[in-house]
């Protein structure tokens, strides 16, 4: 069972991302886009912080699979302002799928490795990228309280 899809869209329509619960309360987030601008980063994070805040969310899958191009200009915040952030909000893992695109994959390889920089301690919280949704649930999974 999951609950019912909460959806951000752009100015034209499209979707930015989708966000829901399933019945574990593992947060799934379907981005989509190409070259996703910081300013529509940090609109999709708000909604993901605000369903972390809310529910109480501590796992956390995170499809990019539908993301085209470099996001790297969101990088920094994420990592300084985003995370620290959703972490205190009890945020504790992220299974992020990677895209099959070249530079968006990048994009996610650079901000696992910077999280991993700040991180302050891997018990806290943990990122692990993969190029399945099934491993990123299964591994998820492995971490339900």
């Amino acid at each position: 069972m999951t609950t019912e899809k909460n959806v951000l869209s752009r100015e034209d329509g499209s979707v930015l991302i989708e966000i829901h619960r399933d019945s574990d309360n593992i947060l799934f987030a379907n981005w989509v886009g190409q070259n996703v601008p910081l300013e529509e980063v940090k609109q999709g994070c708000a909604l993901v912080k605000q369903e972390i805040e809310k529910h109480g969310c501590r796992l956390w899958f995170n499809d990019t699979s539908h993301v085209k191009g470099s996001w790297d200009e969101a990088n920094e915040w994420l990592v300084q302002e985003f995370f620290p952030q959703a972490i205190a909000k009890g945020l504790a893992r992220m299974g992020n799928v990677l895209s099959k695109d070249i530079f968006a994959e990048l994009s996610a390889e650079f901000m696992a490795e910077n999280l991993e920089a700040v991180a302050t301690s891997p018990d806290a919280f943990q990122i692990r990228l993969f190029k399945e949704g099934d491993q990123a649930l299964q591994w998820l999974r492995q971490h339900l309280a």
